[in-house]
């Protein structure tokens, strides 16, 4: 079987107040948050990256929004 890479999604920390919609910005962790989803190739390169969803967004709406 041909492994393609690994796929991971992470909070990114702000460290202001969103101006836009700032409640969806707030995660489980009670900080404010954008969410990104990488996927890197056997090598470890990243070939794909989608970041900028507010830090509420469960993983699979993310995934879901995603190109993948």
């Amino acid at each position: 079987m041909d492994m393609v890479g690994s796929m991971d999604g992470t909070h990114i920390v702000l460290e202001e107040t969103p101006i836009w919609r700032p409640a969806a910005f707030s995660n489980y962790q009670k900080c404010y948050s954008m969410q990104t989803l990488a996927v890197v190739d056997q090598e470890g390169l990243f070939i794909y990256l989608r970041t900028g969803l507010p830090g509420q967004e469960h993983d699979s709406r993310v995934f879901a929004d995603s190109q993948l």
